[in-house]
């Protein structure tokens, strides 16, 4: 369509059009991992792609870096899981990095009671408890595991001589831990 005026003399300049990039949502899956034990492998989604774009079309590639606010030190809690750029990369795209958490849960633990003996009539001995399952190079001293073990053992001063054991049961008893759950035991 031609425009024409009498008045004037016109002339037409070109425009531009500047295509810029759109974002994408990269989103840290929310994971798990026990007490002590090393990170699981993290992973991510990638969403709100443009024109019917899938992550399948290539047109983003690499992957994000994942910064766990925790590490294998850290009390059982939840923990943010921060993501960096990383290698992400796209000619079409710019990246929304979007944390996930990571959530340290409590570890298990053994408390077992060591066989012991005693002489018919005498009162019942004290029974040794050790304990294993710890995690971070911790012992029972400097785990900060409060309380006692409950025990009970099934004889009685009175009780007879005999070839076969009595048994000593162990339970949870006052035993609290903020980082191990679970606290099992053995009975001998």
């Amino acid at each position: 369509q031609s425009i024409s005026s009498n008045n004037y003399s016109l002339s037409t300049l070109p425009g531009t059009l500047t295509v810029k990039k759109a974002k994408v949502d990269v989103t840290a899956l929310d994971a798990e991992r026990i007490y002590g034990d090393p990170d699981p492998e993290f992973h991510f989604t990638v969403s709100n792609f443009k024109n019917g774009q899938t992550w399948g079309d290539s047109v983003v590639t690499g992957a994000p870096q994942f910064i766990p606010a925790a590490n294998i030190l850290d009390s059982v809690e939840s923990y943010d899981l921060n993501l960096g750029t990383g290698s992400l990369s796209s000619g079409n795209y710019d990246f929304n990095l979007i944390k996930g958490n990571l959530t340290i849960n409590k570890a298990s633990l053994l408390a077992k009671a060591e066989d012991t003996s005693r002489i018919y009539g005498d009162a019942e001995p004290q029974v040794r408890v050790t304990y294993s399952g710890f995690k971070n190079n911790e012992t029972f001293a400097n785990s900060k595991i409060t309380g006692a073990p409950g025990i009970t053992i099934q004889a009685v001063p009175t009780s007879p001589v005999s070839e076969t054991k009595y048994p000593i049961e162990i339970g949870i008893g006052s035993l609290f831990s903020r980082n191990y759950d679970k606290i099992g035991r053995a009975h001998v």
